[in-house]
């Protein structure tokens, strides 16, 4: 068995899982994930853990981490929607009108 955690953005702390995985021998290390970097920064934080296995039951919950890290947004659901939304043209020429609207206001009241 091995037991993943994975965060809990809404209310904070984790929420404990159970593969039915065996662990690798003591002194090897699970495979490396594959991160794909959401921008030039890198991988969110979110991102950057292992995906849950399918056989994984939730177990429970806590404040602290415990076994491996799952990451908390599965296909880049909450972060992936942020990038595009701020790389999308509409939104993008929405929020650069509003910030022209706003800069307008501020110096006609002068």
């Amino acid at each position: 068995m091995l037991l993943y955690s994975r965060w809990r953005p809404e209310t904070g702390g984790y929420d404990y899982f159970e593969s039915d995985e065996t662990p690798e021998p003591l002194g090897n290390d699970l495979p490396m994930p594959k991160l794909v970097p959401v921008g030039s920064l890198g991988v969110p934080s979110v991102e950057a853990g292992r995906t849950l296995p399918d056989s994984a039951v939730y177990v429970g919950s806590g404040n602290a981490a415990q076994g491996v890290i799952a990451r908390t947004v599965n296909n880049g659901a909450t972060i992936g929607a942020l990038t595009r939304l701020t790389t999308s043209p509409v939104a993008c020429f929405a929020a650069g009108a509003a910030l022209v609207g706003v800069l307008w206001f501020v110096a006609s009241r002068k």
